[in-house]
């Protein structure tokens, strides 16, 4: 599926062309992954939940191409004592296509001798999983603080854009790149058959600078996503403002043992348009609806032997209380997450490699009126193989 998520993989805004195609155009690399997280969770208020999520993705590249297959299957299931508060889903998700074409790499005479490259990049959605939700389903979604997957399906969506880079020094590179979603209608509400719901098309632009040393590399960029007005039935009733991503990765290799890595992210996005009842169209929000998003990682990494690793990540996650005044409706308490994560990985034999980790994380909502938001606890365990062939 295609996410709207302000929160993403750091370092993974642009994807940076710079395989030299000169070489050998026959050489082809094959590559397939699969594997399952499981994560779950207890909520002090009564509350417990469990998603398994287990991808399958398949990539073939030349010179010139790469191709990229991926789908998954998703169990996710809430527990509560209340009643009509449980729910459950299984289902495959929706499934990612993706196509990119290396058009050009070379020294074009006005950048001064600089190396330069531009792919073409092509992505379909294909609604493969389950994008409507009835009665009790419903109960099965969590928050994207909570699990990694909340959502199950969506519409098609086609994304077409070109990503570049160009060679500033031999250790210098700047890359960018722009892209256009169009995104399908679907209807997600299985109590509402009627509703169709059309989310707009994105155009996301996004540009990075990544340096790298024999010792060190540090990556910095940032990504604009600009979204188009939410129908329903053919009205408009949202129109998503404008949002601006920062992120900031670097790593350092201390000896031929252990390494140290952090990251950063701020996000932010103005005052959304919504539907008011009383004027029948789109009106901007009183307040900003918004809350800023916040995220920090610190790593380190030990070499055990030429074909182990073992990993230690702790990070903090924060998306701060919207503007609104607490007796609102509108009001959005403050979401944080902290987590702290160990990692194993091992060379199985040459082009086969296992990857492992196990989580613990705690997310925490923010007070309303002076009663306590609910905490939530919970472990996440996963395991994968990649095989390159």
């Amino acid at each position: 599926m295609i996410e709207k998520k302000a929160f993403y993989a750091v370092g993974a805004l642009v994807a940076l062309p710079y395989t030299a195609i000169a070489q050998d155009s026959s050489q082809v690399q094959r590559t397939l992954s699969f594997g399952t997280t499981v994560a779950t969770f207890d909520e002090d208020g009564g509350e417990s939940g469990r998603q398994i999520f287990a991808p399958l993705q398949f990539t073939y590249s030349t010179q010139r191409w790469d191709l990229g297959l991926k789908t998954a299957f998703i169990d996710s299931e809430r527990e509560s004592d209340f009643s009509g508060g449980s729910g459950r889903v299984t289902s495959l998700t929706d499934t990612a296509v993706s196509g990119t074409y290396r058009a050009y790499a070379g020294n074009p005479t006005w950048l001064q001798g600089r190396r330069a490259t531009l792919a073409i990049n092509a992505d379909i959605n294909l609604p493969t999983g389950q994008s409507q939700l009835a009665g009790d389903e419903k109960n099965a979604v969590f928050d994207s603080f909570i699990v990694d997957q909340d959502r199950f399906g969506e519409g098609l969506n086609v994304g077409i854009g070109f990503s570049s880079t160009i060679t500033l020094s031999e250790q210098t590179l700047l890359g960018f790149g722009a892209s256009y979603i169009s995104r399908g209608d679907y209807n997600p509400d299985g109590d509402a058959p009627d509703q169709k719901l059309d989310p707009g098309d994105q155009i996301v632009g996004s540009i990075q600078l990544l340096h790298t040393a024999a010792m060190y590399q540090v990556n910095a960029g940032y990504r604009i996503i600009e979204e188009e007005e939410t129908e329903v039935n053919g009205d408009a009733i949202y129109d998503r403002a404008t949002s601006h991503e920062f992120f900031l990765y670097g790593s350092y290799r201390v000896n031929d043992l252990w390494t140290v890595r952090g990251s950063a992210l701020y996000a932010t996005r103005g005052s959304d348009e919504l539907f008011d009842v009383t004027t029948g169209k789109l009106e901007e929000a009183d307040e900003d609806d918004n809350g800023d998003t916040y995220y920090l990682s610190l790593g380190v990494s030990r070499n055990l032997t030429s074909r182990d690793r073992i990993g230690l990540d702790v990070s903090y996650r924060r998306q701060a209380e919207n503007d609104f005044d607490e007796e609102s409706f509108s009001f959005a308490p403050s979401l944080t997450r902290r987590e702290i994560k160990v990692s194993y990985d091992r060379l199985l034999r040459d082009g086969v490699t296992l990857n492992a980790s196990v989580a613990y994380f705690d997310v925490e909502e923010g007070d309303i009126l002076d009663f306590d938001g609910p905490r939530f606890e919970g472990a996440q365990v996963s395991l994968g193989v990649s095989y390159a062939f």
